[in-house]
């Protein structure tokens, strides 16, 4: 971004290099140098000057950036309102059926989960069982394990 060149700043760097050299070598002898006083001043009065110009002029150059960003925020958003209710649609349908695929893995092992909760004698219902996933129930059997050891 070193080579940053917006046409609507005015004057350009080498106007504002130029006027910067100019401006430097300006000396005040004494209290007594009027002439050096003034001509101090008005380069200190130009300086300001265009200072405060390059600061209004890049502000107004940043409002319209900034007008920009914001149609482009508010296209996306009404562009992903669109897509967003049919994803997550999809998203819920793929995880029904996920959920579905786990609920008969666990089918399969709910002999094996009963079995392991008989031998510290707890008998729940098939359910609760199936609602788990491996490390909830292996939680669960540990917790129910504790117990029954004491």
């Amino acid at each position: 971004m070193d080579n940053l060149n917006i046409e609507k700043f005015s004057p350009t760097k080498v106007e504002i290099n130029a006027l910067a050299e100019r401006c430097k070598g300006l000396v005040i002898k004494d209290i007594n140098d009027k002439q050096g006083y003034l001509a101090v001043h008005q380069a200190r009065m130009e300086l300001k000057n265009a200072r405060v110009n390059l600061k209004k002029t890049g502000k107004e150059a940043r409002a319209e950036a900034l007008a920009y960003q914001k149609k482009v925020i508010d296209l996306e958003k009404e562009l992903i309102a669109i897509i967003e209710p049919t994803e997550r649609d999809l998203e819920e349908k793929q995880k029904n059926i996920d959920l579905q695929k786990e609920m008969i893995k666990r089918q399969e092992i709910l002999p094996d989960r009963k079995d392991k909760l008989l031998e510290i004698n707890v008998e729940i219902e098939d359910n609760f069982i199936l609602v788990m996933d491996d490390n909830e129930f292996d939680s669960f059997f540990n917790s129910k394990k504790e117990e029954y050891s004491f």
